[in-house]
């Protein structure tokens, strides 16, 4: 068994828009720190836990979509927080016997933080949850 901790250092992401399919909101123009494990075993499936917290890299600045589309502007004097929230998420992946078929599942638990709270509906926490199928040709 392989077992592995991560944790990235706070980075600035300009333009690159989130992969996970249970995405809110893209990571343009936002401070990111992500930390996890993942369990590999010798056999599948393999198992990773991961936090994520959000902020905006600005006080001025809004959130984006994963489009790139502003979705939740700032306020013109600023936002009382740059703090848009934490993000808790569980994969399991399962490569099969056959070479180009791999099963992916997975759920997530996002937490609003102040931003999200002070200027967008509907800031309560938001469970996901899914399914996916990998055909490699």
């Amino acid at each position: 068994m392989r077992n592995s901790l991560y944790c990235n250092d706070m980075q600035m992401r300009a333009e690159r828009p989130r992969r996970f399919a249970f995405a809110f909101f893209g990571l343009r123009f936002t401070l990111s720190l992500r930390a996890g494990c993942c369990i590999d075993p010798l056999r599948p499936p393999r198992f990773r836990v991961s936090h994520l917290d959000f902020w905006l890299a600005s006080r001025y600045d809004g959130l984006y979509a994963i489009s790139g589309r502003l979705e939740i502007p700032a306020p013109e004097a600023g936002a009382s927080s740059r703090r848009v929230g934490s993000e808790w998420d569980v994969r399991l992946d399962y490569a099969t016997p056959l070479p180009w078929l791999t099963l992916e599942g997975g759920g997530g638990l996002f937490f609003p933080g102040k931003f999200l709270k002070s200027n967008a509906a509907g800031n309560s926490k938001r469970k996901l949850a899914y399914l996916a199928i990998t055909f490699r040709l």
